[in-house]
């Protein structure tokens, strides 16, 4: 599985996609949204959207083990930083 990026014009939307082949071709299948963020992203936008990132990581948990899921969350952390406590308190 991995995470696909897709820029719009609205912000940065994010899926989580799994490769699979069939006949020995490969195709990709759209598994779950992860979401969308406007860019660039603010400190509310950021919470918000990590906010429901778990909420709807949690709800695939039964497609996705925990190795997955970090990975998926290093991907996506790559792209929108995780909020830290400074920035919290700055908002």
């Amino acid at each position: 599985m991995f995470v696909h990026f897709r820029e719009t014009p609205y912000g940065l939307a994010m899926s989580l996609v799994e490769n699979r082949r069939e006949n020995g071709r490969l195709y990709h299948e759209h598994v779950a949204s992860l979401g969308s963020i406007e860019t660039p992203p603010s400190v509310a936008a950021r919470i918000e959207f990590w906010r429901g990132l778990h909420e709807r990581l949690a709800q695939l948990s039964n497609r996705l083990d925990a190795e997955t899921r970090g990975k998926v969350m290093v991907a996506v952390h790559a792209r929108v930083p995780m909020v830290t406590p400074d920035e919290q308190r700055a908002s």
